[in-house]
């Protein structure tokens, strides 16, 4: 009986030492996946944070254009107004020498 009490907890030890052996294994593996999602992760993040950092850049030209053309607008205004007004001169010149 004692030989078979022996056997028996040889075969469970046996048996364990295997389960621990492949649990080992799966937590290797599960450590790696974890690792590589995690990277993914990152990569992402850094490659959003990336992007997001050229939108804001973009955006930032985009606005600093925006107001270039604004201020180009103005100043074409104001120079048509003058030119109108130097054009309204001329005539009013013009008609006093006609009428003279």
């Amino acid at each position: 009986k004692i030989k078979d009490y022996e056997r028996d907890l040889t075969q469970y030890q046996t048996i364990i030492k295997d389960k621990d052996t492949r649990f080992n294994e799966l937590q290797q593996k599960y450590d790696e996946q974890t690792n590589g999602v995690q990277s993914i992760k990152d990569e992402y993040s850094s490659h959003s944070n990336e992007k997001n950092q050229q939108i804001e850049v973009l955006e930032n030209e985009l606005e600093q254009s925006r107001k270039l053309l604004e201020d180009e607008r103005i100043l074409i205004e104001k120079q048509r107004q003058e030119h109108m007004k130097t054009q309204e001169q001329l005539e009013a010149s013009l008609q006093e020498r006609t009428l003279d």
